[in-house]
């Protein structure tokens, strides 16, 4: 798996418009290497970069978790990308500070632009993750597609997973 790096600018995300897309402004990316938002007009930023994998069928995209004035995109980007999977290592709230928007329902259905998001089911697997899943509606098209979210609950900002043996767990 790679993360594609060189020499070029961030121009794009540098923008003063595009700013509000950060809650760690460390993490700015190369122009080249971002996910694009197709029928956005002028603006096809979301914070995000694919990453690719020897194999072709593997592709993964990193990202932050979406904060309130991206979540839109977020979900547009899951449509778009054909996203199945997502997996979120952060709470929303920790030590009473916000870390990621929660951007999925805690129940029923939440509207964002042209898609619906319905929680369909959560299962507490341990202490230390959980699964969601849910149907992500085009509102446009009235198709309908299942995600599922894999939470890991125990990786904070400012510590590590209390053990590797968790993790592992995880992955699996």
């Amino acid at each position: 798996m790679s993360l594609s790096s060189s020499s070029s600018f961030c121009f794009i995300e540098r923008k003063q418009t595009h700013l509000y897309a950060y809650y760690l402004l460390l993490l700015l990316k190369d122009d080249h290497a971002r996910i694009r938002l197709a029928n956005n007009g002028d603006d096809d930023y979301i914070n995000a970069s694919p990453i690719t994998d020897s194999d072709p069928k593997c592709k993964y995209i990193a990202t932050q978790g979406p904060m309130p004035n991206t979540t839109n995109a977020f979900w547009q980007m899951v449509w778009e990308q054909g996203s199945c999977v997502i997996v979120a290592l952060t709470r929303p709230i920790e030590n009473g500070i916000t870390m990621c928007h929660h951007y999925w329902p805690v129940e029923g259905s939440a509207r964002f632009n042209d898609f619906e998001v319905n929680l369909v089911s959560e299962h507490i697997w341990s202490d230390d993750y959980l699964v969601r899943s849910f149907y992500l509606k085009n509102v446009q098209t009235m198709e309908t597609r299942t995600v599922t979210q894999f939470h890991f609950l125990t990786w904070g900002e400012l510590n590590n997973p209390p053990s590797a043996k968790v993790l592992l767990d995880f992955r699996r």
